[in-house]
């Protein structure tokens, strides 16, 4: 996952960055509230938690930047991605048009 963003180039300003965090589910549009088409994502990754026990935890990570695009304003897709159902979107994008 990438951290950084590009200045723009023609103020030399660096956007503000934005973490939303989204319920996953099956591939395709997911809802985060205030990016637009102008935004860029950073990152999306993926976390699941699955506790079979109190003594068996296992933690997931998942890097799925590639996989989503900004399909409209307050939504990100991943049509033919990975399913992220019971699963925790952790969305980190560059805010172009704050």
């Amino acid at each position: 996952m990438s951290s950084t963003a590009k200045f723009d180039d023609y103020t030399h300003i660096v956007p503000p960055i934005k973490t939303f965090l989204v319920g996953g589910g099956t591939a395709g549009n997911h809802t985060v509230t205030g990016i637009t088409t102008a935004d860029k994502i950073l990152g999306v990754s993926s976390m699941h938690i699955d506790a079979t026990s109190l003594s068996t935890v296992a933690f997931t990570v998942a890097d799925l930047t590639s996989e989503f695009t900004v399909g409209a304003a307050n939504t990100i897709n991943n049509t033919s991605g990975t399913d992220t159902t019971d699963a925790l979107l952790l969305v980190t994008y560059a805010d172009y048009d704050a």
